[in-house]
C-alpha cells in the first residue's frame, strides 16, 4: 500500500504543480488586462489624446456587448424524462457549477444527436465564452470551450466578432464586469441576472489595433493554460483508471 501511494501521490504531485501554473498564467493575463484597459496604462498612453466630449481616449467607443458578438444566447437543458436525450455521448454539455474561470475541456455530462434535433439546445464554437447568470456566488463566474458544445440555460454563450474584439479580452471584459451583475441581480431582488440586461450592458471598447496587441501577450498565456488543463484531464484519467489495476494487482510493482 506505501508504494501504491507513492505511484498515486506522484499523479497527485504534478496535477497540483500544473494548477500551480495554471493559476500564475491566469493572474499574469489578467493583471496585462488590467494594467491596459482598466489603470489605462497601455503602451503609448502617456501621449494619446482625450476626446472631450467623450473623456476617452480618441478612437474608443461605447458599444453595447451584443455589438460586439457575433452571437450571444442562453442554453438549455433537455428533458430528463426522455432517455434517448442522454443516453449517448455525442454532444458535451455543461452545468454553471463547472464554470470555474477557465478553459472547459471535459463536461461531467453529454447528451444525444437527438436531444440536438428534437429540443432548444444550440451547440456553441470551440473559443466561445460562457458566463453563469443565476445564482449568488455562481454568477459571473466564467468558462472557455475548448472545442464546441452545449449548456444549461442558467448560463449565457458569447462568439466574440474578431472584427472588433478578442475572446481573450471579452473574457477579461466580462471578468471585470462580474461584481456590476452581481450588483444589479441583488438590486432586482432575486439572485439572477436576465440575458437581455446582460447583452444590453455598454462597455467601452478601445481602438481594434489596442486589442489586438494586448491579444498578441494574452493568447500564447490562455494556450498554455490549455495545454496544462489537458494534461491535468488526461493525468487525472490515468490515475482513476490506474488504481483499480494497483489495487487488484493487475500492475506489477
Amino acid at each position: 500500500f506505501v508504494i501504491i501511494a507513492s505511484i498515486l501521490g506522484a499523479y497527485d504531485a504534478l496535477i497540483e504543480n500544473n494548477r500551480k501554473q495554471i493559476k500564475l498564467l491566469e493572474e499574469a493575463a489578467q493583471r496585462l488586462y488590467k494594467e491596459w484597459f482598466v489603470d489605462l496604462r497601455f503602451p503609448g498612453h502617456e501621449d494619446v489624446e482625450i476626446d472631450p466630449e467623450t473623456g476617452l481616449p480618441k478612437g474608443w467607443i461605447t458599444r453595447s456587448i451584443e455589438q460586439l458578438c457575433l452571437r450571444v444566447q442562453s442554453g438549455s437543458t433537455p428533458s430528463r424524462k426522455n432517455a434517448n436525450f442522454w443516453n449517448r455521448n455525442d454532444h458535451k454539455w455543461f452545468k454553471t457549477a463547472e464554470l470555474e474561470d477557465h478553459w472547459l475541456i471535459q463536461s461531467e455530462e453529454h447528451i444525444s444527436q437527438e436531444a440536438l434535433e428534437e429540443t432548444s439546445v444550440k451547440v456553441f464554437p470551440a473559443n466561445s465564452v460562457l458566463m453563469a447568470i443565476y445564482a449568488s456566488p455562481t454568477l459571473g463566474r466564467l468558462g472557455l470551450l475548448s472545442e464546441s458544445a452545449t449548456f444549461n440555460q442558467a448560463a449565457l454563450g458569447f462568439v466574440a466578432d474578431e472584427s472588433l474584439i478578442t475572446k481573450e479580452w471579452l473574457f477579461h471584459k466580462l471578468l471585470e464586469l462580474r461584481p456590476k451583475f452581481n450588483s444589479i441581480a441583488r438590486g432586482a431582488g432575486q439572485q439572477n441576472i436576465s440575458g437581455e440586461i446582460v447583452k444590453k450592458y455598454e462597455v467601452i471598447v478601445p481602438e481594434a489595433d489596442l486589442i489586438l496587441r494586448y491579444t498578441n501577450h494574452a493568447r500564447p498565456m490562455f494556450e498554455e493554460m490549455l495545454r496544462i488543463q489537458k494534461l491535468n484531464s488526461f493525468l487525472a484519467e490515468a490515475r482513476d483508471h490506474l488504481l483499480p489495476k494497483l489495487m487488484e494487482g493487475e500492475v506489477e510493482l
